[in-house]
């Protein structure tokens, strides 16, 4: 279990890390991103910032709405591992 959160730890810190490094760079990820840039221009904000507004917001409703254990999967759903879908359909 606990060489399973590290790996979990470990690959979330260089994703991260990735992904900041390419918005970083200007690129565009996915469409949070195009929303990001421009009210980061509108508000004058981090983009950083804005980013974990809009993703807190993003998780917390499917969190709501989901389950909380749907919401902690979704970020694996992208790399080819299984997601418990029982509880959605």
């Amino acid at each position: 279990m606990l060489a399973i959160s590290g790996l979990a730890i470990f690959g979330g810190i260089f994703l991260g890390a990735g992904i900041g490094f390419d918005v970083r760079g200007g690129a565009v990820i996915d469409s949070t991103e195009v929303l990001v840039i421009f009210l980061s221009k509108k508000m004058r904000t981090a983009l950083a910032d804005i980013i974990i507004v809009i993703n807190a917001i993003i998780f917390s409703s499917a969190a709501y709405l989901l389950s909380i254990e749907i919401v902690l999967y979704s970020g694996k759903q992208g790399y080819g591992e299984k997601v418990p879908t029982k509880k959605i359909i």
